[in-house]
């Protein structure tokens, strides 16, 4: 590839969104891994003394063991939810990658077949060069194509600079570094 407009090949793209959700929902996640250290007290039943008939006695709340109950069938939802969320989220982004980087790949076919032109523009207007300091164009012609050799090369490195910086958007949105220019 041409002058800077090295792509990264879809693996390299594809391993980073994957490192990156992994650690996304790793972290995400990470709120559910401690169990509340006084949890178990839910089940003991209540003790209490009856001062009227002088005897003890043991209560059960079945209110308290069935939110324990759906507390944890909550936890497991969220974390199945917290899951299904980054996949999707990672097919999403591999989608967007797939699809700019064929379109990268075609851009850059398209900027590096028309590098023989531009090398004969130059030879053209190299031409043009000699012609003026022989005396034989004048000043007017001369600047006129230099105008449009100068446009050309402007334009060229527009392009140039416009691929650099969808390659640089594809690596940030592949959550990865992009390479310094």
């Amino acid at each position: 590839m041409g002058q800077g407009l090295t792509l990264p090949t879809y693996d390299t793209l594809q391993a980073g969104l994957i490192n990156y959700y992994k650690q996304k929902t790793e972290v995400e996640l990470s709120e559910f891994q401690f169990e509340k250290k006084w949890n178990w007290l839910r089940y003991i039943p209540s003790i209490g003394y009856n001062f009227v008939s002088n005897t003890y006695m043991v209560g059960y709340n079945t209110n308290e063991i069935a939110n324990a109950i759906n507390s944890k069938q909550a936890i497991e939802a969220k974390k199945i939810s917290i899951q299904k969320n980054n996949d999707l989220l990672l097919k999403s982004d591999l989608m967007v990658i797939t699809a700019e980087l064929q379109s990268l790949k075609h851009d850059i076919a398209l900027f590096e077949a028309n590098t023989p032109l531009i090398s004969m523009q130059s030879q053209l207007f190299d031409l043009y060069t000699q012609q003026y300091n022989k005396g034989e164009m004048t000043p007017s012609d001369y600047i006129s194509k230099k105008i449009n050799f100068e446009s050309l090369n402007v334009s060229r490195l527009s392009v140039q600079f416009q691929i650099s910086e969808r390659i640089t958007k594809l690596f940030l949105i592949a959550k990865l570094d992009p390479p310094k220019i």
